[in-house]
């Protein structure tokens, strides 16, 4: 008789531990694999979520920037007439919306986990409002079940 073995995974906010790897899941998809062998430390964290927060920002306010230029053409038409370019003002008001979704996403906080690989870093957000106690469950578990160890983890209660 052949005993089959389960492999496990454990998941919360978005992020899911395997024995072979670390995955960012958005949408149901996973975006993101980190093959557990390139991982050399896991940290807890709690801040801006974006990899890069300080450029996101810069290049929001910039894309919001283009994207109003339009307004002052669109209102000196309007007042001193002349064609108006529909196409040309919703593609530049594009740009107004994406900016500021991204300067929006760029202040956004939460807990994150800093993943330093081999070669660089990644930094994997908790998507959903996690709470610390679920966070700490969910990386206790990891650590019992699958041999990740994360630094940082919140105090054990009693």
């Amino acid at each position: 008789m052949s005993v089959m073995l389960q492999k496990k995974s454990l998941e919360c906010g978005g992020i899911r531990f395997t024995p072979e790897m670390i995955e960012v899941i958005e949408d149901g998809r996973v975006s993101r694999r980190l093959p557990r062998i390139s991982v050399k430390r896991i940290d807890l964290g709690y801040g801006f979520q974006a990899a890069r927060p300080k450029i996101q920002a810069c290049v929001g306010v910039v894309l919001m920037i283009v994207g109003l230029l339009p307004a002052w053409d669109l209102a000196y038409r309007f007042e001193h007439g002349g064609t108006l370019r529909p196409y040309y003002y919703a593609m530049l008001m594009a740009f107004t919306v994406f900016g500021a979704w991204l300067l929006r996403d760029s202040v956004r906080r939460g807990y994150f986990l800093l993943v330093t690989t081999e070669s660089s870093w990644e930094k994997l957000p908790f998507r959903s409002i996690a709470e610390p106690d679920k966070v700490d469950r969910f990386l206790q578990e990891a650590n019992t079940e699958l041999g990740y160890f994360v630094f940082g983890r919140f105090a054990a209660t009693a």
